[in-house]
């Protein structure tokens, strides 16, 4: 496992789980021939799993065939979770976002596959998120609540979650979907984190989290151990946004 993940074992432990659970599926390089051969043959596609890079990827995505798929899936994850720890300033070899990954999940179904395959590929997506929290100003947890809630991940699960995240970052990570989603808690009285049909049940289920007093105890309470500097004006915008926005919904009602 990539030394990497040394902060994050949650992360590092359903990826592994993932290398263990899907390793049987074998890939059939006769099906992307010309693919392979254009990226040098016989010598690319006997590479060991772990050694693809997302460029690598990139050659034979999306793939049509399911158990093709779930045999490239853990290195598509733990690609995707490198993207998601690595700093932005630092170079590295991972081209696959969470976005990518959730696409190819939905396609190929993956509500439809055996138990423990589904419950392997529910904890990386739990891990994942759970990384993602207090990432600031790299992540934008509520992108990720969007994906996966539109894979079919329980939003309620992951909201709780957030709910939890305590700190700075995860104070401005909140201030930052406050601040980008002003106009639609506004105009639309919630917000509208996608286009894809049924996203309105996820824009539905986080709006209710986000009007929750919780959430303003505890944007109020960060600014108030962090007073100073550029971080405390953006919170402080953040509660004065949510309080117009939480009086314009009670006049409303």
């Amino acid at each position: 496992m990539d030394e990497r993940f040394a902060n994050f074992p949650a992360l590092s432990k359903a990826i592994r789980e993932l290398y263990r659970l899907f390793g049987r599926y074998p890939f059939r390089t006769d099906r992307h021939r010309d693919c392979f051969s254009a990226k040098g043959g016989p010598r690319f596609y006997c590479k060991r799993l772990e050694e693809f890079s997302g460029e690598d990827l990139r050659w034979c995505l999306p793939l049509s065939n399911v158990e093709d798929f779930k045999h490239f899936l853990p290195r598509l994850c733990e690609l995707a979770a490198i993207d998601l720890i690595t700093p932005i300033t630092v170079p590295h070899d991972s081209s696959v976002s969470l976005w990518d990954l959730c696409v190819e999940f939905r396609y190929t179904q993956w509500h439809t596959w055996p138990n423990r395959e589904q419950s392997a590929v529910h904890e990386f997506f739990l891990a994942f998120f759970n990384a993602s929290l207090g990432m600031y100003p790299g992540e934008r947890p509520e992108e990720h609540v969007r994906d996966m809630g539109e894979t079919g991940v329980d939003v309620a699960i992951l909201l709780h979650l957030w709910g939890e995240a305590k700190g700075l970052n995860a104070a401005l990570q909140l201030s930052d979907v406050i601040s980008t989603q002003a106009d639609n808690l506004f105009r639309l009285g919630g917000v509208r984190l996608g286009v894809e049909r049924g996203a309105e049940a996820i824009d539905e289920r986080f709006t209710a989290w986000l009007a929750r007093p919780e959430r303003r105890m505890f944007l109020e309470e960060v600014f108030f151990q962090h007073p100073d500097g550029r971080n405390a004006e953006d919170m402080s915008d953040a509660i004065r946004t949510y309080d117009l926005w939480r009086e314009a919904v009670a006049n409303k009602a």
